[in-house]
């Protein structure tokens, strides 16, 4: 990386130098929490060392074994997790109770069914000859047709 004497970078430079994308960059200027300079119409960062770069912080290493989390970040991690969570399983436990009841209440209907199945079939329909048409009907017709 080429830089002068002042600790001056490029916007590209500081990126890699902090760890950080060119827009993180970009949007620290913006915010000023990082100097910049402007000369010739190229953005210089002003980074000296006590300017906080990437090996300034705890790293976290990506496996998955990792141990190296901040505590106060792991409190406030599961503290989210407990403040989401906590209603969507009260909301499970009451849809477990719902599908409960209703398995219940339908296999009381499929045994009610069976009975009136078995019913049914051991009482048939009685037919019943009109005189005027000659065709027979069901008993519970000739009470319909009369209303």
């Amino acid at each position: 990386m080429d830089t002068d004497a002042y600790g001056r970078y490029t916007v590209r430079e500081a990126a890699i130098r902090l760890g950080i994308s060119e827009a993180a960059v970009r949007q620290r200027i913006r915010r000023h929490t990082l100097v910049a300079e402007r000369s010739a119409g190229i953005v210089y960062v002003v980074l000296s060392d006590a300017t906080p770069d990437s090996t300034s912080f705890e790293t976290v290493d990506a496996t998955p074994d990792s141990t190296a989390i901040m505590p106060a970040a792991r409190q406030q991690f599961e503290a989210i997790r407990d403040e989401w969570l906590a209603p969507l399983v009260a909301q499970i436990a009451e849809q477990a109770e719902t599908i409960g009841r209703v398995t219940a209440e339908r296999d009381a209907l499929q045994v009610r069914l069976s009975e009136l199945q078995t019913q049914q079939t051991e009482s048939p329909v009685t037919r019943v000859t009109t005189p005027e048409t000659g065709v027979q009907r069901a008993w519970w017709r000739r009470f319909w047709d009369r209303s």
